[in-house]
């Protein structure tokens, strides 16, 4: 039983593909699974001129939204009510603020021509939404601001890279998994506490994070990822984790160990 559309770029550039029909047991697709095919290009079609915001999202299988029609100019982003999954790249956007006529030699980012989330500051994220999938708001530059639902679990990897102006995020204490490179280069954000409940972190998650100041590692988790910083992220100043990190500690902070103060819970 099809359980998963997990391959990055699996039907990518299939323009030949004109429908995509997913039983509901399907509750996971990878970035660009369907990317440029004729079924996608034509839902976006359709979807440019929908009037209603809630027909202008395809969501297949057991609630994955698989993409979006996101109209120039559009400044927030509700996602609707029963989605479990954000397929990876469903958002990704490109920093261009025309619409090409010809998508032909654009990176997979500016694929498609209606894509674009270069406006976009609020986003809405329902309760009931479990997974952010891999890039799926890649380069939503003018972000500002996230409030993560209790049930979301997993963000993954890029999942908010190069969000520049995104600077207040908040809720998911219920997060397990947070994938590589997850907010990199997010130059706005002055500080991150993570869940207690998080028990699996990417490593160079925070790259180019500018304005970060403080982190907050969970309590208890030794072993978080390698290098979560580099020397881009000059405005940090403290990060606290569990003393049992300590061993890691020089590959967990990578170069900004030197310019850091490192405090260390319950030592």
């Amino acid at each position: 039983m099809l359980s998963a559309v997990a391959m990055t770029m699996a039907f990518f550039g299939c323009k030949g593909l004109e429908t995509i029909v997913l039983p509901d047991t399907v509750r996971e697709i990878g970035e660009y699974a369907f990317g440029v095919t004729g079924a996608i290009d034509s839902f976006l079609e359709k979807a440019s001129a929908a009037e209603d915001e809630k027909d202008r999202y395809l969501i297949l299988g057991d609630g994955i939204l698989v993409t979006a029609y996101v109209a120039e100019g559009q400044t927030a982003v509700n996602v609707p009510e029963g989605v479990k999954m954000i397929a990876g790249s469903a958002f990704c956007g490109w920093d261009n603020s025309f619409v090409p006529n010809d998508t032909e030699g654009l990176s997979h980012s500016g694929a498609s021509k209606y894509n674009i989330t270069y406006n976009v500051k609020t986003l809405t994220l329902p309760e009931g939404l479990e997974k952010i999938g891999n890039m799926a708001f890649f380069r939503m530059s003018k972000l500002e601001k996230v409030v993560f639902p209790s049930t979301l679990t997993e963000i993954g990897s890029d999942a908010f890279g190069f969000c520049n102006a995104l600077s207040s995020i908040s809720g998911g204490e219920n997060l397990e998994t947070i994938g590589d490179y997850a907010f990199r280069y997010c130059e706005s954000i002055p500080h991150f506490s993570f869940s207690s409940n998080t028990k699996n972190i990417g490593d160079n998650i925070f790259e180019g994070c500018s304005s970060l100041q403080t982190v907050r590692l969970p309590e208890g988790l030794a072993d978080p990822g390698t290098s979560l910083f580099n020397d881009a992220c000059t405005s940090l100043s403290r990060v606290s984790l569990d003393k049992a990190a300590r061993p890691r500690i020089y590959s967990i902070l990578g170069t900004v160990m030197q310019s850091v103060d490192v405090v260390y819970y319950n030592d």
